[in-house]
């Protein structure tokens, strides 16, 4: 972990209430769970809007915005070669609402991922 994803995690645990259980650290990288994207969505009164790109049974594609005074737009997508679930809009759908907040916060940029991204991950590992 870099000097900068500590100094970012020490913000967010500080200004979100988080604790060492939202957070997952390995050598590869760094995960915000599921909780704790939720925990800073709420304090910072996050709306979103989404636009479903498509969705079918083998693959789903969304676009995420954030409602208001603050601006971001995600995408994300999910398949079976990169979701270990079979709900696939649902998947897509939670993981570019926490590339925004993440992004909104100013964590994304420095390394800091979602859990929704995890199985993202572990197909790249495998490769």
């Amino acid at each position: 972990m870099t000097q900068e994803q500590k100094e970012t995690l020490r913000f967010l645990a500080d200004k979100y209430e988080l604790t060492e259980d939202h957070f997952f650290i390995s050598k590869h990288f760094v995960i915000v769970n599921k909780i704790g994207i939720e925990k800073i969505a709420k304090k910072e009164n996050i709306k979103f809007i989404i636009e479903v790109i498509e969705a079918n049974s083998t693959y789903s594609a969304v676009k995420v915005g954030v409602d208001g005074s603050i601006w971001c737009t995600q995408y994300a997508s999910a398949s079976q070669t990169n979701s270990n679930n079979n709900y696939y809009l649902e998947m897509a759908i939670k993981r570019a609402k926490a590339k925004c907040v993440l992004d909104l916060v100013g964590a994304y940029d420095k390394g800091i991922y979602s859990e929704q991204e995890a199985d993202e991950f572990t197909q790249d590992q495998k490769k």
